[in-house]
């Protein structure tokens, strides 16, 4: 479990629930936290673990959405309830990112054998991608994340706010009467733009693959057109269109339920005006 509360642009470390529940108390309408836990925290005892955070978010997290959370096959997902909103965004594994950055360099020092079984230039990685989800419960003032560990995106999101934003700032970097940039981060002031934060984070991992995936893209189009070679490694060029095909869906499917969740935001903006 990682708690971090937000207030006044800085970010304080906090080091229980209840130390998180004493730091709303203050001002929570100028306030909030990010409760992050591990899926192992939440799975053994699920309705546990959600009694001992309702003091913390004011309400209960439904059974559905409980076991929606913790449940490492769901697809990325969106629903909405009247305390909190729950968005599922599955997110590459720190071993998919690996094994493309080890391919990739691999590729570039080594010939591969003509007898293989993918085509030139095919990145093995490609058909051992894998993902994971992220479950987001987002309340008034409380952002809870629950996600398998470890997650490099996530503590790379967490590091940045603590060492951008965690340590008070001289009145003279806020010019202007407005909040001054640390190492070009703003602190977050709601659940959901910390939440956007990090899905902007786990996003940038997808973009990471274009580059690789345009090369290997290049090598099949030289490889099928050589005239000087019979190309013969169909069954890795279906393997790989198989798993882009995969990519796609997971893409509509991440689409889908941030859209429905912008949806969410704005209906409930109209009904404040």
């Amino acid at each position: 479990m990682q708690l971090l509360g937000f207030s006044a642009n800085q970010v304080h470390p906090l080091d229980t629930l209840d130390a998180a529940r004493d730091f709303l108390s203050g001002n929570a309408a100028a306030r909030f936290v990010w409760a992050d836990f591990g899926t192992e925290e939440v799975t053994p005892a699920p309705g546990a673990w959600r009694d001992s955070l309702m003091a913390l978010t004011g309400a209960p997290i439904l059974d559905l959405h409980l076991a929606d959370a913790t449940n490492p096959a769901h697809p990325s997902f969106f629903d909405t309830t009247h305390a909190y909103d729950m968005v599922i965004f599955r997110k590459l594994t720190f071993e998919t990112s690996r094994q493309f950055a080890e391919a990739e360099a691999t590729q570039s020092v080594t010939q591969r054998k003509a007898s293989r079984k993918y085509a030139p230039g095919f990145l093995p990685a490609l058909a051992r991608i894998d993902t994971q989800p992220v479950a987001f419960f987002v309340f008034d003032n409380v952002l809870v994340t629950v996600r398998p560990s470890p997650s490099r995106t996530i503590e790379q999101v967490r590091q940045r706010l603590l060492e951008s934003c965690g340590a008070p700032r001289p009145a003279s970097a806020r010019a202007g009467g407005t909040a001054a940039l640390v190492h070009g981060v703003r602190p977050p002031t709601r659940p959901e733009d910390l939440m956007l934060r990090l899905l902007n984070a786990m996003v940038d991992r997808y973009l990471d693959l274009r580059a690789p995936l345009t090369r290997q893209l290049d090598r099949w189009q030289r490889a099928l057109l050589s005239s000087r070679h019979s190309f013969s490694s169909w069954e890795g060029l279906l393997d790989a269109r198989i798993q882009l095909r995969r990519l796609e869906h997971l893409s509509e499917e991440q689409r889908d339920a941030l859209q429905e969740f912008r949806d969410s935001l704005l209906d409930r903006s109209e009904e404040r005006r």
